[in-house]
């Protein structure tokens, strides 16, 4: 087994990519749902968004997965095995906490689980690089691609859908448990000990640091245009959800004593952002 998802590490990938923000999805889209159904205060809520700001710095943890090892097999599969267990625990950690009465604790625990998230991220994109030549790449992002929307729709949606039925606990077991295959996939895989493409001895002799410089030197302008997309994609997201939490109230006629439909009508000014993306793309 262990031979054949080395020859063929597709289907590991795949389940990789579904399970890789299957449970920020579940926060950020039923979860800000739920809370409100709950009685979650708008303040409290707020706090949610924080925790996509581990995965926003995962530049950083890019440049530190590449650099140092683990005690594993494998440079990557080891810091892959170990974010991917840590975000099973994780999930099964939170399912015992109660989101209402202990919200900071959860959204604690939900912020470093973005850490692993994050470490995840890079770590898979890393092993991708290494495994696979220049030409085969451009497949493992359209798989990234579609795992990640059917990660999103599972996390998001169909978790949501069945949240009666399954409950707070039952819907982040259910996500454990699908991260688990995961799990189960990587320990069995064997990352090569060589690089299809070798790295050059010139990045190879970097130090960390000094690697960080030099990307954010070479690459100024394209972060300056990534970093006003993602703003702009962050308050769009604001927007639709908090704009869904309000139209329960509609529907219980609070719709003018709600902050939540306001709430949605600022976080649309967050799309004027949009429009200034053009002047990067002069750059």
């Amino acid at each position: 087994m262990s031979q054949s998802a080395s020859r063929n590490p597709w289907f590991m990938l795949i389940m990789v990519y579904i399970t890789q923000y299957i449970g920020i999805s579940f926060l950020f889209t039923g979860g800000i749902v739920i809370f409100r159904t709950l009685g979650v205060p708008l303040e409290q809520l707020s706090l949610v968004f924080w925790v996509m700001l581990p995965i926003a710095l995962r530049l950083i943890f890019s440049l530190f997965v590449d650099k140092v090892s683990t005690f594993l097999q494998g440079h990557y599969r080891g810091w892959l095995l170990i974010a991917q267990m840590m975000m099973t625990t994780l999930l099964v950690v939170i399912s015992f906490i109660d989101p209402l009465h202990r919200f900071y604790w959860m959204l604690g625990l939900f912020f470093v689980y973005a850490i692993f998230t994050g470490i995840q991220d890079v770590s898979v994109d890393g092993l991708v690089c290494k495994i696979f030549p220049t030409q085969k790449r451009q497949q493992a992002n359209a798989l990234q691609y579609a795992g990640s929307f059917i990660g999103n729709a599972v996390g998001g949606g169909v978790v949501l859908m069945f949240y009666q039925t399954l409950g707070w606990q039952g819907s982040l077991l259910f996500l454990a448990s699908l991260t688990m295959i995961s799990v189960c996939q990587i320990t069995f895989y064997r990352e090569p000990a060589e690089a299809v493409t070798p790295l050059s001895k010139e990045w190879v002799s970097l130090s960390l640091w000094a690697e960080f410089k030099s990307f954010i030197k070479r690459h100024v302008k394209w972060l300056l245009f990534l970093l006003v997309a993602a703003f702009g994609i962050s308050f769009f997201g604001c927007a639709l959800k908090s704009l869904a939490s309000g139209l329960r109230m509609v529907a219980r006629r609070d719709w003018f004593n709600d902050e939540s439909v306001w709430l949605s009508y600022r976080c649309l000014i967050g799309l004027i952002s949009y429009p200034l993306n053009a002047l990067f793309r002069q750059w």
